[in-house]
C-alpha cells in the first residue's frame, strides 16, 4: 500500500521519505475483472447492434465508454509524496500540492459509497479539505483502523520533514 523509499535526488540527502500509495492489489484485480466483463458484455452488444444496423447501438456504446472511464479512474487512484510535492489522484480529479500549502492530515468520513467508510483528508492552509480517495476503507475492523492510522502517520512524517 504505502512503501517508503529513499531520499534520492535531494541535494543534502536529508528529508522525509517518499511515499507511494495505491489501492490494494486484491481491489485492483477485482476492479480489473469487473471492467473487462463489463466491456465484454457491452462491446458484444454494440457489435451485434452494429451488425443489425440498429439505431439502439448508441446505448451499448455509451455504456462501454462509461465502463472504461469508471474502471480507469478507479484503477488510477493513487497518492505520491515526492520531495516537496503531494500528488493526489482521486476518482474525479488530480491535484498537486506543495508541502507548504498543507496544514495537516486527519482521519474523517469518506465521500465514496463504502459503508461506514473513513479516509484521510489533507487540510490546506486556505481552509479547504482534500479527500484522499485511495485511502478510503470500511472502518469496521481493527486492522482497517490500524492501517489507516499507519498511513496517517506516514503522511504526517512526510509533512514534518
Amino acid at each position: 500500500m504505502g512503501c517508503v523509499q529513499s531520499s534520492r535526488g535531494h541535494p543534502s540527502g536529508v528529508r522525509g521519505p517518499d511515499i507511494h500509495m495505491r489501492l490494494p492489489l486484491s481491489v485492483r484485480l477485482y476492479v480489473g475483472v469487473v471492467a473487462v466483463a463489463w466491456c465484454a458484455v457491452f462491446g458484444t452488444a454494440a457489435f451485434a447492434a452494429g451488425l443489425a444496423r440498429s439505431p439502439i447501438v448508441v446505448v451499448p456504446v455509451l455504456a462501454l465508454g462509461f465502463g472504461v472511464w469508471v474502471g480507469t479512474r478507479i484503477l488510477r487512484l493513487s497518492l505520491a509524496a515526492e520531495g516537496d510535492e503531494l500528488m493526489i489522484r482521486n476518482q474525479s480529479s488530480t491535484r498537486r500540492l506543495r508541502r507548504d500549502q498543507i496544514q495537516g492530515f486527519q482521519i474523517a468520513g469518506s465521500r465514496t459509497p463504502i459503508p461506514i467508510g473513513r479516509t484521510v483528508q489533507a487540510l490546506l492552509n486556505d481552509g479547504t479539505v482534500v479527500v484522499l480517495d485511495v485511502l478510503a476503507r470500511p472502518h469496521l475492523l481493527p486492522s482497517s483502523k490500524r492501517r489507516l492510522s499507519q498511513q496517517l502517520d506516514q503522511l504526517a512524517e512526510w509533512l514534518a520533514a
